[in-house]
């Protein structure tokens, strides 16, 4: 038998209901974004779904209401993981060394790089080659701190730039020389630095432009710039490395790394595959919560925000991609064929992973969170309040029947 047509009571309960489940699910996106939690099911109510008069049928269906999602499909989801590790993996293999350089350095010529030096590019104070008193060796742009391409790099170039100095990292140490030659200075008095009255915002600002420029002149050159945090390499003035039958500290191995093509535009190239295998699960993320129900909303922010579920996965799958790249440099004894970029992203998905973890065990999420998520927070509470004070009225209207 069909179930009885609602009365005007009843019509207002189911209302209720389904408006303070809305504002849940909405306070609950607002919250994700500050605190780490799974996202809700979406309630799914329908008039032709409620129970007849039967009691034992009405509990049942309250029940089913009111439960908990099940849980993820673990097995599935590490799958899916290990499968975009396995093709950023297989990606890698085969890209590794020279295509993958190759492949940096097209994507650099399309977006405009120059592929040599021209006339035109900017003189800078830190462009300069140390004499052999400083006991330096190999390219400057190896041994120069500014050269570096990170917010390190940046900062110590501008401040070569207002200072016209030179810094560069030899045997571990740090050594700074005072650097004017006719090219910095013509480029310098195209700037405000010839201007007393010019504010340090602006010279600031204008020094770091110069920096910029003066490294993508550079990037696509025959040599090409450092991989970023080279300079860290730089001060491994210790160990012992056999490679092309040197004997080699890990500094000096790092150099000659770069000289043999591992430099920026390699690293690039070898950051492709990662790239894959981060967008391959989010896309599999995404499917997985569009399929769960949570439509193309909750699909776009399991793609866009990973939770702590999504952080494991995303660490797995780069485990394993990182685990063929470690295989396929051990069996071929080429330590060229290393992608830093897959490396890089594991140890910094690691990292995080164990400090959201720490956060969430330690009860640190709520310590850290500002007056705004608190109030979002309260109004969570509240909003589940609604919801449970709608169920009651529903049942109460129900039971009335």
């Amino acid at each position: 038998m069909s179930a009885d047509p609602l009365t005007l009571a009843q019509r207002d309960a189911l209302l209720s209901l389904a408006a303070s489940h809305r504002d849940l699910l909405a306070l609950h996106a607002r919250a994700a974004a500050l605190l780490p939690l799974s996202p809700p099911t979406p309630l799914a109510l329908s008039p032709l779904a409620l129970p007849s008069r039967d009691p034992a049928a009405l509990d049942a269906w309250l029940a089913a209401l009111a439960a908990p999602a099940p849980p993820p499909a673990a097995a599935r989801d590490y799958a899916a993981a290990a499968a975009a590790g396995l093709l950023g993996g297989l990606l890698s293999a085969a890209l590794a060394g020279a295509p993958a350089r190759a492949l940096g350095a097209g994507l650099l010529d399309a977006l405009g790089a120059p592929g040599g030096h021209e006339a035109g590019a900017p003189k800078v104070s830190f462009d300069a080659t140390l004499g052999a008193e400083h006991g330096a060796t190999g390219n400057h742009r190896w041994n120069s701190l500014s050269h570096d391409p990170s917010l390190v790099g940046l900062l110590s170039g501008v401040r070569d730039v207002l200072l016209g100095t030179s810094t560069h990292i030899v045997d571990g140490g740090v050594v700074r020389v005072e650097v004017m030659n006719e090219g910095v200075a013509r480029e310098l008095a195209r700037g405000p630095l010839a201007d007393p009255g010019a504010w340090l915002v602006y010279r600031l600002l204008w020094a770091a432009g110069l920096v910029l420029r003066h490294w993508w002149s550079d990037v696509n050159t025959s040599l090409g710039l450092p991989v970023p945090l080279a300079f860290l390499l730089k001060a491994l003035e210790c160990g012992e490395v056999e490679y092309r039958g040197m004997r080699l500290n890990l500094a000096d191995f790092s150099y000659e790394l770069y000289r043999d093509g591992l430099d920026l535009r390699r690293f690039i190239g070898d950051g492709v595959p990662v790239l894959v295998t981060q967008v391959a699960l989010r896309a599999y993320l995404a499917w997985a919560a569009h399929e769960r129900g949570e439509g193309w909303a909750g699909a776009w922010r399991a793609f866009r925000q990973l939770d702590l579920h999504g952080e494991r996965l995303a660490l797995t799958a780069l485990a394993v991609c990182a685990s063929l790249n470690l295989a396929q440099v051990s069996l071929l004894g080429n330590p060229l064929l290393v992608n830093l970029p897959a490396w890089w992203a594991l140890a910094r998905g690691a990292v995080g992973y164990a400090w959201r973890a720490h956060l969430k065990e330690s009860g640190g999420v709520e310590a850290q969170l500002t007056g705004r998520a608190l109030r979002e927070a309260e109004g969570l509470a509240r909003a589940l309040q609604g919801a449970e004070g709608a169920l009651a009225a529903l049942r109460a209207a129900l039971e009335g029947r």
